[in-house]
């Protein structure tokens, strides 16, 4: 019999986004796992239109913690702070790919008249955002049915940061397509409070060096 009640406490679970992770690995038969579930996700045409890089090697969590999470608080616009709910031990990048990585023939759509190939580049893009949204919400529950906690970030591109240090960083060549669309965190939370202490900590010492 399905456990229901196990499923709808796992679905409100996974609206909460977790801000301090403990430094528990998460096991690769988890993550194998997870990415099972989130190249898996229904689609349009039961296609992958999004590039998926999943990082756990702890040189590259760090340089992605330092530079790849800055972001506004809503309240505080002229206030920088990571997004913490992505200073996981395990994080899923979501990128974009071009319509003719999936579609070859796409320039021929000009020859049913003008406009026709810009218009199918802009259904693209919509088919692709709900495509990465359905993915990243199938991998977030399953992730908290499985005893995990998540937490999201679109904070992409701010502090100066642009596609080519997105490129650099996950060794894409420069002149290769790439855009970051979401980046999904995941994890074990820390119980005892004392990683999101020294995280809080760590971001007030570093914002009044800045000033002081």
């Amino acid at each position: 019999m399905m456990d229901k009640e196990f499923i709808l406490k796992n679905m409100h679970e996974s609206r909460k986004a977790q801000r301090n992770y403990s430094d528990q690995e998460v096991d690769q038969e988890l993550i194998d796992f997870l990415i099972e579930v989130a190249v898996n996700a229904p689609s349009k045409q039961n296609e992958v239109d999004f590039n998926l890089t999943v990082i756990t090697n702890k040189d590259m969590l760090k340089e992605h913690e330092e530079r790849f999470t800055w972001g506004y608080h809503w309240k505080q616009t002229n206030s920088a702070m990571h997004n913490t709910q992505v200073h996981a031990p395990l994080i899923f990048v979501y990128g974009q790919t071009l319509p003719e990585d999936i579609h070859k023939d796409i320039w021929a759509a000009d020859e049913d008249g003008p406009g026709e190939n810009e218009l199918f580049e802009e259904q693209f893009r919509d088919t692709q955002n709900l495509s990465i949204g359905i993915s990243s919400g199938q991998l977030v529950l399953s992730a908290r049915m499985m005893g995990l906690t998540t937490g999201f970030s679109q904070n992409t591109m701010h502090n100066g940061v642009d596609t080519y240090d997105w490129k650099e960083f996950l060794g894409y060549d420069r002149d290769e397509f790439y855009n970051p669309k979401l980046v999904v965190g995941v994890g074990y939370a820390d119980e005892t409070g004392v990683v999101g202490y020294e995280v809080a900590k760590a971001h007030v010492e570093k914002v009044l060096a800045e000033y002081v």
